[in-house]
């Protein structure tokens, strides 16, 4: 089947689907619905031998020929049958692309209604300090305990997070134990089952100056000044003092 190529865009596996495709058509749809043919295993009935579940039924077991097949008639038209072959193809992927839209929606539903905004909120700052006590307490428990993601697509947010704040202030010690840093806190995240820092009733308490960084976050903070200055205004001091910006 993989010859014809109008099939192409339907189908990466013709030869499998046709398989599947003439069980259903060939027998009018009254073939077994728990028997999904493939090359390895076809369950075809070949005559002459014996059905083992009618044996163990004790009923009839021999596989007969009810009617065998006319060669006086002429073979049907192949046309035929490939135009049912590409409904069949058709519907499958169809319903295919549907569960798939389906499965989407249903897991950005799950997504939005488990996000936490002041957590979301701090991951679209930047950050010239606090980093890593934000990436222990509040950025790895959210992604991996909150948000339930793998750990290659905790690891990718935090560590694009992390870039971000080093274009504010350097990494220290480095971009690279910063790496390990991650990797670390996720694991700990993940055995200890830890939820991240709840914003007021939490964050406020023990880190005030974090807490007002993202409470504020409309505005520009400048680090040991107390000092907030809208964008656009003209800064009092080098920007080597910046924390963080929406």
């Amino acid at each position: 089947m993989e010859h014809f190529q109008d099939f192409d865009s339907l189908s990466d596996k013709l030869s499998s689907e046709f398989l599947q495709f003439v069980k259903s058509f060939l027998s009018l749809n009254k073939a077994d619905k728990a028997n999904t043919p493939a090359f390895k295993s076809c369950l075809l009935g070949v005559p002459y031998t014996l059905n083992s579940k009618c044996i163990a039924e004790n009923i009839y077991s021999e596989v007969n020929i009810i009617q065998e097949f006319d060669k006086s008639k002429p073979l049907p038209k192949i046309d035929s049958l490939l135009v049912e072959f590409i409904t069949f193809l058709t519907n499958n992927k169809l319903k295919s692309e549907f569960e798939k839209e389906k499965n989407k929606d249903t897991y950005s539903k799950i997504i939005l209604s488990s996000t936490i905004p002041y957590i979301e909120k701090l991951w679209e700052m930047s950050l010239g300090d606090y980093r890593k006590y934000a990436i222990n307490l509040i950025l790895a428990p959210y992604f991996i305990n909150i948000l339930n993601l793998t750990n290659e697509e905790s690891f990718i947010r935090i560590k694009e997070w992390a870039l971000k704040c080093n274009s504010i202030r350097p990494l220290k010690p480095s971009i690279r134990d910063f790496d390990i840093i991650i990797v670390n806190t996720m694991k700990r995240a993940k055995v200890t089952g830890v939820k991240p820092l709840k914003f007021k009733d939490t964050l406020q308490c023990k880190n005030k100056e974090l807490y007002d960084i993202i409470l504020f976050s409309k505005e520009i903070v400048y680090f040991g000044s107390g000092v907030s200055v809208p964008p656009g205004e003209i800064l009092p001091f080098p920007i080597s003092f910046l924390i963080g910006y929406r």
